[in-house]
């Protein structure tokens, strides 16, 4: 398949078929959180990381364990702490007294799916441990590096309230999740389900459960058919003229960071997965603007000397879309 032409229509089908299992089978389980779900698959299409953003409760942990079960993933849960060390993480070298010799221990990011669980709870210092894998998918240990599974994947949750015993996630942090994703309050009729179910002893909230839909095999065939859904050069352009009006010009006032260049590349990624989700072997404009807010609401900086903070940045993004033109 080459670029130019997108995927054909078996892989089409094939792929939509996929999809609709996996998100029929973490609906099952997460009530009320479709698009959600929705934005979490695409990140998933893209080979990206995730930043789950919401109050506590609303599912975020639960999501996670889901659609790992759902992918038959190997699934690592790491407990952010503010005594946390890197070490804690990735692992290092350890004295085995038995031989007589050092050996390297791996950490729990070598796994396939990890859950980053309340991200902002530890230094900066230990953040930064995660650089490395997110980029390079590589752990370098006692001078060697070593490479992480295939289909690997970082989500981090936040908590967006709570402001005691945090540290903010500096930018190169933030600019390695391909997307935020907020997560909000699920719909009253699903809450009221929800709680009954829990009520009865009913509730679905052990992902354990969840039947496979997916193999590590056919996860890396959904993300190479992704890769080939084809891209219009003025498309392209459109990305680096969106991306670009955060940096400079009169828009770009608002802010003292904008876009890197790696936003413009999540932002085609990410639309290619929504157009391959909707059944398309093309992208559209549509695609990139509903795209845009997860791409930029965790890497714009806003200048607070202006009187701009990071709650007018939805606002920004919609200005900002409106503003430039589309092709």
């Amino acid at each position: 398949m080459r670029n130019n032409e997108g995927p054909n229509n078996t892989d089409i089908v094939w792929a939509g078929g996929r999809i609709a299992g996996l998100r029929a089978a973490i609906a099952e389980v997460v009530l009320g959180q479709e698009k959600v779900i929705d934005a979490l698959m695409g990140t998933l299409l893209g080979a990206g990381h995730a930043l789950l953003v919401g109050v506590p409760g609303v599912a975020k942990t639960l999501l996670c364990r889901t659609l790992a079960c759902s992918l038959g993933l190997e699934f690592s849960r790491i407990q952010f702490t503010p005594d946390l060390l890197p070490a804690d993480i990735t692992g290092g070298e350890v004295f085995d007294p038995g031989q007589l010799n050092w050996r390297v221990s791996k950490g729990p990011l070598f796994a396939n799916f990890v859950l980053a669980d309340e991200i902002n709870r530890a230094p900066a210092k230990v953040q930064s441990a995660l650089l490395e894998a997110m980029q390079e998918h590589q752990v370098t240990l006692g001078g060697k590096a070593y490479r992480l599974p295939d289909s690997f994947m970082v989500v981090a949750t936040q908590n967006p309230v709570e402001m005691e015993g945090v540290f903010p996630l500096p930018e190169a942090q933030q600019d390695r999740f391909m997307a935020r994703i907020d997560v909000d309050y699920p719909p009253a009729r699903e809450e009221a389900r929800m709680a009954l179910e829990a009520a009865m002893g009913k509730s679905k909230t052990d992902p354990i459960a969840t039947h496979l839909v997916l193999g590590k095999a056919e996860v890396s065939r959904l993300q190479a058919i992704r890769s080939h859904v084809a891209i219009d050069p003025r498309l392209s352009d459109y990305a680096v003229d969106l991306m670009g009006a955060t940096r400079s010009g009169k828009l770009a006032q608002p802010l003292r960071l904008g876009a890197s260049p790696r936003a413009t590349q999540a932002l085609l990624v990410l639309a290619q997965a929504k157009a391959l989700m909707d059944g398309r072997c093309h992208i559209v404009p549509e695609d990139m603007q509903a795209m845009t807010p997860l791409v930029l609401m965790h890497r714009l900086v806003p200048d607070e000397s202006l009187g701009w903070t990071s709650q007018d940045l939805g606002s920004f993004i919609q200005s900002l879309l409106d503003q430039v033109s589309v092709p």
